[in-house]
């Protein structure tokens, strides 16, 4: 029996050296859930953390950079070609863009409304992950 959707899982990403690791662990329990019927949708979401640093900076391309190896991880670990449609449903985004996030419940309530959004039930997150580099 298909549980369309049951399988939605939000991840917020940042620079961390065990980021990878992160991503191939989630893939790998959502290639097990489309193996059971179900098309996993993957979140991946990087915070952004750059309003309190300099606004010229040009954080946005680093951020959209981070998130581009992330869906390249991701068809690696489903191994599918980037041309090729993947076996679940993935979707980056910079999220926070209109917000000053600065204490970790601002980073944590920001996560909150996403998911809240997307419908998503669970939030994995990377042991190394620090909002705002903090």
């Amino acid at each position: 029996m298909s549980r369309q959707g049951s399988h939605r899982v939000l991840v917020p990403v940042g620079e961390s050296v065990t980021l990878r690791n992160t991503v191939g662990f989630v893939v790998q329990e959502a290639m097990e859930a489309t193996e059971a019927g179900e098309r996993p949708t993957l979140h991946f979401v990087f915070p952004a953390s750059w309003q309190y640093r300099d606004p010229t900076a040009d954080v946005t391309s680093a951020a959209e950079d981070l998130l581009e190896r992330v869906e390249a991880w991701v068809h690696e670990d489903t191994d599918t070609e980037e041309d090729e449609e993947l076996p679940l449903d993935l979707t980056t985004a910079i999220i926070g863009t209109d917000e000053y996030l600065f204490s970790p419940r601002d980073y944590a309530e920001t996560l909150l409304q996403y998911a809240r959004k997307e419908d998503v039930r669970h939030i994995v997150l990377d042991p190394e992950f620090t909002p705002g580099a903090r």
